[in-house]
């Protein structure tokens, strides 16, 4: 019984975590119809930022700051200098290659991180403040993971919001739908685009520092585990906007808590692409219907 009650404790918090993951890839995805693949390196350079910042200033808070506006500084900056740049010059017959210049963008950003940090990972502080509970049995719930649980709450319902409600969210929304008739006009579409990279940086920066105080470590593969994990949970949730990352990321922490806590933890990664797989070959339709996909 204690076994199972903490593989599902485990299976929300995990699926929580990749939820906030699947939601900064999503945005991106819903509004440009580009697989940020620098998503996961600028989180992971972000939280590196939030741990300087909070060792410097003694304060938690500006850690957690800072990662966010890092890593919506390094997405912004990304679109307006060179994916908004390359996808104005691409000649035809290479849009198949459009996620190369997200490639070079999380290689270098991961060089910058490695130059960083040689060993490849540190140990995080939790930036959150509170204290171990016993939940139950022997297990005692980590500090961090009560506001995992109120940020995989919170954090989709405030985008919900800023998306149906406000003029850049709005905007949003328009050119994810119809990006030449938004363009036509009069939208600032490099501008909005820019927006929705920074408000997915906001969303990652903070899902990695929530990471790194939960498992108390940042690592330098942290970037290319977020990119995945968040990938797989979207096309879990039918890449949708909020709700598609919560249900993808929650459905993939049960996949991977359940088959971790019952099998082995080598068996995990293997049941994850499984599911992706089965999910794609049985049902395609249902699962790209909700969402855009075009190379920019």
């Amino acid at each position: 019984m204690e076994l199972f009650l903490t593989v599902c404790v485990t299976s929300v918090t995990l699926g929580l975590l990749y939820s906030l993951f699947a939601l900064g890839l999503s945005l991106v995805l819903r509004t440009s119809g580009q697989l940020n693949l620098a998503h996961g390196d600028s989180l992971m350079l972000a939280t590196y930022v939030g741990l300087g910042t909070s060792s410097l200033s003694g304060s938690r808070a500006v850690g957690i700051v800072s990662a966010m506006a890092a890593a919506a500084a390094v997405g912004a900056i990304a679109h307006l200098a060179v994916y908004s740049p390359v996808a104005s010059r691409r000649r035809a017959g290479m849009a198949g290659l459009g996620f190369l210049p997200a490639l070079g963008v999380a290689l270098i950003v991961r060089n910058v991180a490695v130059r960083a940090d040689p060993d490849g990972s540190s140990p995080f502080p939790s930036l959150f403040p509170g204290g171990r509970v016993n939940l139950f049995g022997d297990y005692r719930f980590p500090p961090t993971g009560w506001w995992l649980l109120a940020a995989g709450v919170v954090v989709p319902v405030a985008v919900a919001l800023v998306l149906r409600r406000t003029t850049v969210g709005r905007r949003i929304r328009a050119v994810a739908d119809e990006p030449v008739l938004a363009r036509l006009n009069g939208l600032p579409v490099t501008r909005t685009l820019a927006a929705a990279y920074a408000l997915a940086g906001v969303v990652g920066g903070l899902a990695g520092v929530l990471f790194a105080s939960f498992f108390g470590q940042v690592f330098v593969t942290l970037g290319w585990q977020a990119t995945l994990k968040g990938f797989v949970a979207a096309v879990l949730g039918g890449l949708g906007w909020v709700r598609g990352a919560l249900l993808g990321g929650l459905a993939l922490g049960v996949v991977e808590s359940f088959v971790s806590g019952y099998l082995s933890t080598r068996f995990r990664d293997v049941a994850t692409f499984a599911l992706l797989i089965g999910v794609l070959l049985l049902v395609p339709r249902g699962v790209l219907a909700g969402g855009r996909l075009r190379s920019v």
